[in-house]
């Protein structure tokens, strides 16, 4: 009688019923874990032959690890991706999974989400390249969709690489041209004549031929499209004032004088804001998506196998 009245004791009947809901939920968590992501012998040596395929050498330890470390974060996006059920609410994989489906299954009338079953059934969105580069850069794009960039930041970024966003200086100079079809022979040893006379204080009035080219202010790339490296190069280690050459371009010979340089202007940071942010996005979005990863990574186990 004892015994039947504790049994019958509704504290016991809630033991029970906790006891029930704790290995209910520790079963639901059991079943919602994703399966680990584990490198393969297989796979380290198929990253070898592809590594060796694109640059015709087998790969160092340090770079294989690298390759095995990208190899495995574009598995932990593409996991993440198909548990998130993009395969089937991105519109450019849903029409690229169906559309080969229907091509393979030509003679069947299927619906849209049957399709997409039989799709993931097949692996065909770890499969297909185009699926699997989209799902990746799907996932990437919502690892780093909420990055702010800080004004003040911004403003610094923009100061260090002043140079990029002004312009180079420009460098101010005057040349004496002579042109490889001139009159009296060989033009380079007329243009070392023209030289020694112009560093004894000679004029450069009268010496020379005429360039279609006027003189001016130009950057070091821009004389360096228009006259090529050299030019460029000479002139922007010249001392103002001083006559260099000859130097040959596919015009001819060229005689030249650094007049002075100019600085190029500080950069207008409202007009280049938009610019700057884009390139600063470029180069941080590798450590940020390394950082938004981590989880992700712990998420997926990242064991590994086969492992010599």
């Amino acid at each position: 009688m004892k015994l039947r009245a504790v049994l019958s004791a509704p504290a016991l009947h809630f033991l029970l019923l906790g006891a029930l809901l704790h290995g209910g939920e520790q079963w639901w968590q059991a079943r919602q874990l994703p399966e680990p992501i584990v490198v393969s012998a297989d796979d380290r040596a198929r990253l070898r032959r592809d590594w060796r395929a694109e640059t015709g050498r087998w790969p160092t330890a340090a770079e294989l690890a690298a390759s095995e470390q990208r190899w495995l974060d574009e598995e932990v996006l593409l996991a993440e991706a198909l548990r998130l059920g993009l395969d089937r609410s991105d519109p450019v994989v849903r029409q690229r999974l169906l559309q080969n489906l229907r091509f393979a299954l030509v003679d069947e009338v299927i619906d849209e989400p049957a399709l997409l079953d039989q799709a993931q059934a097949l692996r065909m969105p770890e499969q297909d390249l185009v699926v699997r580069r989209r799902l990746i850069q799907r996932m990437e794009q919502r690892l780093l969709q909420d990055v702010r960039i800080d004004e003040a930041e911004l403003r610094r970024y923009v100061a260090r690489h002043a140079g990029r966003y002004a312009g180079g200086g420009q460098l101010d100079y005057r040349q004496i041209y002579f042109s490889r079809d001139r009159p009296g022979g060989d033009a380079a040893a007329q243009a070392g004549q023209a030289l020694a006379r112009l560093r004894a204080g000679a004029e450069p009035a009268g010496q020379g031929d005429p360039l279609l080219v006027a003189d001016r202010a130009a950057s070091a790339e821009q004389l360096q499209r228009r006259y090529g490296a050299a030019f460029a190069q000479a002139l922007e280690q010249a001392a103002v004032g001083d006559w260099i050459g000859p130097l040959e371009t596919v015009y001819g010979w060229h005689l030249l004088q650094l007049r002075g340089r100019i600085a190029a202007p500080a950069p207008d940071f409202e007009t280049l804001r938009q610019r700057a942010a884009y390139a600063w996005l470029a180069e941080q979005e590798p450590a940020l998506l390394r950082q938004r990863l981590r989880p992700l990574r712990q998420r997926y186990g990242l064991t590994e196998a086969g492992r010599s």
